[in-house]
């Protein structure tokens, strides 16, 4: 009965530890002789300063990697638009704007902190605004800006978190509020002195580097967010290590081998002297005739050629994870040509530039708008101090078409502006004008237009009273069919009915 109930013990064990899995007894899959249920996820150490240095200055995809995605998102710019962009004073002001920025070097700044951001998981661009604040470690009065005087760019190894938010119920909780800018001062008796200089985070436009699942706050003032290159650090290593071999097999790509008879007898019995100069008269021969001379019936010589099958496909495949990881396309990363037939890499490109647009819109862009604000907000700002209402950010499109597609993407436009000026949904001055406003047709006459379109909605807004319907045509009666003067108005009389025919047969 004992044994029963142990039997029965066990067959419930069994049924309970493989309740969400198979086991094959025999082979020992899911069993604890299964080698696959020993391979667990580890953490691995951390990219060093020296290593993401080394990374960076050295291997040329982690540099590509790292530089690629800031460097792509402020290619072509951007310009500002605001609510009443149409008319000429507003234009003028967005330009006025966007040479402010361009003044300090705003993008090039925030290209560059946010390329550090990305290697060192820090960076950061400290704005030289002029508040009236005697001490960097106070907050920015940003209504108090007076100038905006310059942009300097802060990395991870200049930086060191001196202070969080600790309040819970504030926006910003876990997050810094407050860094120590390192730099050397000077030496005292030898030793490294160190500035104490306290900034506060909204004197700085920071860049973090990819997110992790470590606590938000340590000791010692780190970040616990990871360089980008971390994920990428593994596939990395493999695809330099395929590449080197590769290169060790093309350095061995052919090797000659040289049959001797008896030669370990020849060797054994203090036959070395002679084997060398056997060597140096084949290396001769081979000098002077661009042959190998060798011994018909004791020695052979032959080459033996390194098979290079598969070679390609296994680089190509390594490749393809590094750009897995790094989250960027093939012809992206390698400048690799798209492969396959009728590939034109087009979807590629499309995809990366999607992206692009996505990492600029949630990392970039609040703080350029911030920079922004800040420049209207400047006294002896472009908008000498008035911040503006109902402006965005418009960034420049990276995609750009050839001649040909910009013409056909004009034919389209224009096909439908006419079919809704043909369907009177609008006037014809606001088709005009609105071909023009996109650039496709330079030549027109916007101010004429605006005028005439003026002109047309004045109409329309302010019909004329049935008197003046009435005056208007008692004026044209006068006028007569000709635009003359009709009756007493110096014309000739018209014909009287009695010699209506005397006037036909004249």
């Amino acid at each position: 009965m004992l044994d029963l109930a142990a039997s029965l013990s066990d067959r419930i064990t069994d049924i309970v530890a493989r309740i969400d899995g198979w086991q094959n007894a025999v082979s020992g899959l899911g069993t604890l002789r299964d080698k696959t249920k020993y391979h667990t996820p580890t953490p691995t150490a951390a990219l060093s300063e020296g290593e993401l240095i080394a990374l960076f200055d050295d291997d040329d995809v982690a540099a590509r990697i790292i530089e690629q995605l800031p460097s792509d998102s402020v290619r072509q710019g951007f310009r500002l638009k605001l609510e009443s962009d149409d008319s000429a004073q507003a234009t003028t002001i967005a330009r006025d704007v966007v040479k402010a920025v361009d003044a300090l070097q705003g993008l090039q700044k925030l290209r560059e902190a946010w390329t550090w951001g990305r290697l060192y998981n820090l960076g950061a661009v400290f704005v030289g605004a002029d508040d009236g604040a005697l001490d960097a470690r106070e907050p920015l009065n940003v209504e108090g800006v007076r100038s905006v005087k310059f942009l300097n760019v802060l990395r991870r190894t200049q930086l060191q978190v001196e202070t969080y938010y600790t309040d819970v119920r504030a926006p910003k909780y876990g997050e810094p509020e407050t860094f120590r800018l390192l730099q050397q001062a000077g030496t005292t008796y030898g030793k490294r002195v160190e500035s104490e200089v306290i900034i506060h985070e909204s004197r700085l436009l920071i860049f973090r580097g990819v997110m992790t699942a470590r606590e938000p706050i340590l000791s010692g003032g780190l970040l616990t967010d990871h360089s980008v290159l971390q994920r990428c650090k593994e596939p990395l290593q493999y695809a330099s290590q395929a590449w080197m071999s590769a290169s060790h097999l093309m350095a061995d790509a052919s090797q000659g081998v040289l049959h001797i008879k008896d030669l370990m007898r020849m060797l054994a019995t203090n036959g070395e002297g002679l084997l060398k100069k056997r060597m140096q008269v084949m290396d001769l021969c081979r000098s002077v005739c661009r042959a190998i001379l060798v011994e018909a019936e004791t020695e052979k010589f032959e080459r033996v050629t390194t098979s290079f099958q598969g070679l390609p496909d296994m680089l190509d495949r390594q490749m393809m994870r590094v750009s897995a990881a790094a989250r960027m396309p093939l012809t992206i990363l390698f400048g690799r040509s798209p492969a396959g037939m009728n590939a034109t890499g087009e979807s590629d490109t499309r995809a990366w530039y999607d992206q692009v647009a996505t990492e600029r819109a949630e990392r970039l862009e609040p703080k350029l708008r911030y920079l922004i604000e800040l420049l209207m907000r400047a006294k002896d700002g472009p908008t000498k101090g008035k911040l503006l209402d109902g402006w965005e950010i418009h960034w420049n499109p990276l995609w750009q078409p050839t001649d040909k597609e910009q013409a056909e993407t004009f034919k389209l436009k224009s096909d439908a502006i006419c079919g809704l000026v043909n369907a009177q949904v609008v006037q014809p001055e606001e088709g005009a004008l609105k071909i023009a406003h996109d650039g496709g047709f330079q030549e027109l006459d916007v101010a004429s237009r605006e005028q005439a379109l003026k002109v047309v909605l004045d109409r329309v807004a302010n019909p004329p009273s049935p008197e003046e319907l009435m005056a208007q045509q008692q004026k044209l009666k006068q006028l007569g069919p000709g635009g003359g003067g009709g009756g007493d108005a110096g014309g000739d009389d018209p014909p009287d009915d009695n010699n209506a025919d005397d006037a036909g047969a004249s």
